[in-house]
């Protein structure tokens, strides 16, 4: 991938505990999120196998988010990952230059009403039913 700049890796010593960071640009097209999984993928990570898919997974509905929702037209911007292990947590920060976007100030979405939430009963009422 032409567009995507080369890893950065760097070890930072903070108040005794040693810290990995790696971190990378990516182009904010359509691409960049499976990019994203995919480079967090390939690199140690530390976590088991079930909380790095975990991770990943997060990651990828952070980037696909960003490439969405962040600008009107995403063209020559960038979407900036950095990943962060200390001794015992792991901190994945995703960067861009869109619009800001708070979750606790957005509206609660409308949740529709399926059939399937209406047919739901506890097993009292069901026996009443009968």
């Amino acid at each position: 991938m032409e567009s995507v700049r080369p890893d950065t890796l760097a070890t930072a010593v903070t108040s005794g505990r040693t810290t990995s960071m790696s971190s990378r640009v990516f182009p904010a097209d359509r691409t960049a999120p499976r990019a994203a999984a995919a480079w967090f993928r390939g690199s140690p990570s530390g976590l088991s196998e079930e909380r790095a898919a975990d991770a990943e997974l997060c990651l990828d509905e952070l980037v696909t988010n960003v490439v969405r929702y962040a600008w009107e037209d995403p063209t020559g911007h960038e979407i900036r990952v950095e990943v962060e292990r200390g001794q015992v947590e792991l901190a994945i920060t995703v960067e861009d230059d869109g619009r800001p976007f708070d979750p606790r100030e957005a509206p609660l979405p409308a949740m529709p009403r399926s059939p399937t939430s209406t047919a739901c009963v506890t097993p009292t009422a069901a026996r009443r039913r009968r």
